[in-house]
């Protein structure tokens, strides 16, 4: 069975369209919407039980003046839908085979197509909902009046959604971090606490932004190496300010001890310990 590829709804101007327009019909299986045609799609199970798809009629076709790709037609009370089938490619077997078939086997496996198509984006419509129902209950969305309207305005949970304790961890796709003096947070409360533990003026949080992997990339770079101070452009690369660099930088000769270097100089020399 071909893979399906698109599934949609087709409307015209007052909401539904009055025919399925560009198409060539190959099948129409128990035909359309005369009694006798309704009355034709009516099935009975193996218990004698009966079921009507009186409402459902259907048809095989391709779009006019081309050659490749064929489409399920659906019309139902709902309107008409559209389900697109890539080609298969077999020399046209697969087709000639439906073709084939009795009508009322080939009404039953184009249906059970689009049906199946149908019910996988309903679940995924539901799934959808649910993950929305989901964020906004974890308060990872804010939801906000609109400027005109009573109808409430939501945020995309990924693009400047709020985490659980109401601080930011992204903006329009930029990371936010808070740095003071050597330690970097990635709330800006906890940058404030600690600034107040060490009894330092406002100005000592620095908020710094960075923008994509690049940016991150000579942040870090500066942070193991800082440039020198000549190199602006280097400066500019990171997005930080050069002091922010200058209090967090380690220097390796102030925080490892002397007998240490020197034990590892004289190793490295191969001069034992």
């Amino acid at each position: 069975m071909p893979a399906i590829a698109s599934f949609h709804e087709e409307q015209g101007s007052r909401g539904r369209c009055e025919a399925f327009d560009g198409f060539d019909i190959i099948a129409a299986p128990l035909g359309g919407f005369d009694q006798a045609a309704r009355d034709s799609r009516i099935f009975c199970g193996a218990s004698g039980n009966a079921v009507t798809y009186a409402s459902h009629a259907i048809k095989l076709a391709k779009l006019t003046n081309t050659s490749g790709g064929f489409y399920i037609l659906m019309h139902h009370g709902g309107g008409r839908e559209v389900l697109a089938i890539p080609t298969f490619y077999d020399g046209g077997v697969l087709v000639n085979t439906i073709l084939g078939l009795p009508e009322r086997v080939q009404y039953a496996l184009l249906y059970t197509i689009w049906k199946t198509a149908r019910s996988a984006r309903d679940q995924a419509q539901a799934e959808t909902t649910h993950q929305w129902a989901q964020a906004y209950a974890d308060k990872r969305i804010r939801q906000r009046r609109a400027t005109k309207t009573r109808a409430a305005r939501r945020d995309h949970p990924r693009m400047g959604g709020q985490r659980s304790d109401g601080s930011a961890r992204q903006e329009g796709g930029i990371m936010i971090v808070y740095n003071v003096k050597r330690r970097w947070f990635d709330l800006k409360s906890d940058a404030e606490h600690y600034r107040i533990a060490e009894k330092l003026p406002p100005d000592a949080t620095t908020k710094i932004s960075i923008s994509d992997r690049t940016q991150l990339a000579a942040l870090l770079n500066a942070l193991c190496e800082p440039p020198p101070p000549e190199d602006k452009a280097a400066t500019e690369k990171t997005g930080v300010p050069a002091a922010v660099i200058d209090s967090a930088f380690v220097d390796p000769d102030f925080e490892i001890p002397k007998f240490l270097r020197e034990s590892w100089e004289r190793l490295m020399a191969g001069k034992g310990e």
